[in-house]
């Protein structure tokens, strides 16, 4: 198993690793999030918007050669305000490990990755986000250490014209 950086040249490789956690939540909340349907408008994005920025860290682990997941972090600094103290963390937007690789050690080992690029910048905290529905995620998260400490909810209604009330 190794852990590289990206580069430009794996943007397609990024968009058919991100087709499984994606598709993931297109099949839990069809209503927020789209299915993979074309690979190479993911695969623009991955190039433009996080490998096309500096402030981006993109980590492939790879199995003999194969690609087997990715992470994607970048740091975020927060100034002062009147309610909080200047701060930054690094902030882990993606990650995925390909199904057949999944409990082989390839998350902990991404994740290990994000972790040194946070020791490196002097930075000692490490936060993610991750749906209430992906209990995998949840319990690999909780046995790395993560620990809750935001929850974020929402409230959702039908128009009554929609549901026929009106």
């Amino acid at each position: 198993m190794h852990v590289r950086m990206a580069t430009m040249d794996d943007a397609r490789t990024l968009a058919e690793l991100n087709r499984d956690v994606q598709q993931l939540h297109a099949d839990a909340l069809p209503e927020i999030y789209k299915p993979v349907a074309d690979l190479t408008l993911v695969t623009e994005d991955f190039r433009s918007r996080i490998l096309g920025d500096p402030a981006w860290r993109t980590y492939i682990v790879e199995v003999d050669g194969d690609p087997a997941g990715y992470a994607c972090a970048r740091v975020m600094r927060r100034p002062e305000h009147v309610y909080v103290y200047e701060h930054e963390y690094i902030y882990l937007d993606q990650i995925s490990v390909r199904p057949a690789y999944r409990n082989s050690g390839c998350g902990r080992a991404l994740m290990d990755a994000v972790r040194e690029m946070a020791q490196a910048a002097g930075i000692r905290r490490v936060a993610l986000d991750t749906m209430a529905f992906n209990t995998g995620a949840i319990m690999f998260y909780e046995r790395l250490g993560f620990q809750m400490y935001k929850h974020t909810m929402h409230l959702e209604w039908q128009d009554e014209r929609e549901a026929g009330t009106v």
